[in-house]
């Protein structure tokens, strides 16, 4: 893939700021820096996730929905990310194959972003 000029500048402007903080919660320049290459990279359909899979889908308008199924196999909420997390395949596609219309709710998360 070729990086165009006005990325290349993005990049070249904002990728310093990307690291040397000392904190998990990094100051707002760093924030924003880390944005702005995220909002460019997504002109090139290249979507990040804010932590992964598993956590943004449980950070997500879906939480409660999968509190709930999870509950149902025996699985309380502070354990849903690991279980997620230990067999991403087969709970995905368990949790999907009886909740698909749940999807809709995620129409408007960043998540969903690649889909459309």
């Amino acid at each position: 893939m070729r990086v165009n000029k006005t990325t290349e500048a993005i990049l070249k402007a904002n990728e310093h700021l990307l690291r040397g903080f000392d904190s998990y919660n990094p100051p707002n320049q760093n924030k924003t820096a880390a944005q702005n290459i995220v909002d460019e990279l997504e002109g090139y359909n290249l979507f990040l996730a804010d932590k992964d899979l598993e956590n943004d889908l449980y950070n997500s308008a879906i939480q409660d929905k999968l509190i709930k199924y999870f509950a149902t196999i025996d699985v309380n909420a502070d354990e849903i990310v690991d279980v997620m997390q230990e067999r991403k395949a087969s709970n995905m596609y368990n949790y999907l194959r009886s909740n698909k219309d749940h999807l809709k709710d995620l129409e408007k998360d960043n998540i969903a972003k690649p889909l459309f």
